[in-house]
């Protein structure tokens, strides 16, 4: 037997009991695969096979307690090693197995197999090989040349996420207030960039722990959400049909592409009856722009936040909101001012059927800062002149009302 362990070596045999002693002919299929290990000690395919051959059967049993001891006392090398080979044997078979029938020119070594199975598909792993070959058509291309390969093939985590992504709603809990449901079909960092954002700032924690993040995309999958969300029993609370509808994102941003905002239209039109959807945007200006394509399940909102440094003012969103209602008098109109960080004053309020107002929660400890009690009362008393219905998201001090433009939902 080719002795793989140093000389001195002094690891004890573990003792067995005869129960675990090997039929004849396990013991000469012991001998047949020990036989290949010696003499292919660098032939890790053969090895690997060999190995997961002798684990499979615990064809070890006779003499060692663990297949990590048989590698260990019999071969000098750890479990680890000894899976890595295994590992290895199953990448070179399954290069082996094309499916289209052609040759590929194979492996040569461990580390080139161990650079392959970073992924786990054999297709990508098939597809990270040629782009090596191309460039070592001998098969000599060394591990980090092949490493390359693979992340070039390896889905992206935007990629591995479309494909999980549910394509129904999410449900909210208390987290919104006004809308039960939540459908994100938009993902990305937000160009706003307003200081406060929780979205962002949870984008940006991902980022600082090493984690990828996608760039601007829609996520088509979940598209179908639409029409595979069950529609809730009709409930009191006018919520439990309304879905804020890319809540983490601004689906109307100037640098959301025309085709995506097209797409999530038609979803809504072609999911189940009964929805209602929400849609939020600092650039109302652009809600405009699809004035005609918005069907008539849609209510369509302008955050106006009181700060001076952000996107979006009273001006803008009550000259969109004015076009809006000229070209699309059905469709409900509303304004959120969450987080209200300072006064704000309509010259129009009748444009806004609408309003919600709410605190602006602290990204640092979860705690909430309160807006100052005089530019609540201002809005409360304009939404009231105006004949407005006002929400006011639970967090906010003292309790004032919850109210939804019921006037305006079907049914109630």
């Amino acid at each position: 037997m080719t002795e793989l362990l140093p000389a001195d070596s002094t690891a004890p045999l573990v003792p067995v009991t005869s129960a675990d002693a090997l039929t004849p002919a396990e013991q000469d299929d012991l001998q047949r695969h020990e036989a290949i290990i010696a003499q292919n000690i660098g032939a890790f395919y053969a090895v690997g096979e060999a190995l997961m051959a002798i684990r499979d059967q615990r064809l070890y049993r006779a003499t060692y307690e663990t297949f990590e001891a048989y590698c260990t006392e019999q071969w000098g090398f750890g479990k680890a090693h000894a899976y890595r080979l295994i590992t290895g044997s199953k990448v070179y078979t399954a290069l082996e197995k094309s499916p289209n029938g052609d040759t590929l020119v194979l492996p040569r070594s461990e580390a080139q197999v161990r650079a392959l199975s970073q992924i786990k598909k054999p297709e990508l792993q098939r597809e990270a090989w040629v782009r090596a070959c191309e460039e070592y058509p001998n098969g000599t291309a060394p591990a980090r040349v092949i490493a390359v390969c693979v992340q070039a093939v390896k889905p992206t985590r935007q990629e591995k996420k479309a494909a999980k992504a549910k394509p129904k709603f999410n449900r909210t809990g208390d987290r919104v207030g006004w809308a039960w449901w939540t459908w994100n079909p938009l993902e990305g960092p937000c160009l706003h960039r307003c200081y406060y954002c929780y979205a962002t700032n949870n984008k940006e924690k991902r980022h600082f722990r090493g984690e990828p993040v996608a760039e601007p995309c829609l996520l088509t999958e979940r598209l179908a959400a639409p029409k595979h969300t069950p529609l809730p029993d009709e409930h009191e609370d006018v919520a439990a049909r309304l879905v804020f509808a890319c809540s983490q994102y601004d689906m109307f941003g100037k640098w959301v592409k025309d085709e995506w905002i097209r797409a999530i239209l038609q979803a809504m039109k072609d999911g189940r009856d009964g929805w209602t959807y929400i849609l939020l945007t600092k650039n109302p200006g652009r809600l405009v722009d699809y004035a005609d394509d918005f069907s008539a399940n849609v209510w369509l909102g302008a955050t106006i936040d009181g700060c001076a440094t952000t996107p979006n003012t009273v001006e803008e969103t009550e000259s969109a909101f004015r076009a809006l209602k000229a070209r699309r008098p059905d469709l409900l109109r509303f304004v959120s001012c969450e987080p209200l960080l300072g006064p704000v004053t309509f010259t129009d309020i009748t444009l806004v059927n609408w309003l919600m107002i709410g605190p602006q929660s602290q990204i640092i400890d979860g705690s909430q800062q309160q807006p100052q009690g005089e530019w609540v009362a201002s809005l409360l008393m304009q939404a009231q002149q105006g004949g407005c219905a006002v929400f006011c998201k639970p967090g906010l001090d003292p309790i004032w009302p919850k109210e939804h433009p019921a006037v305006l939902v079907p049914g109630q």
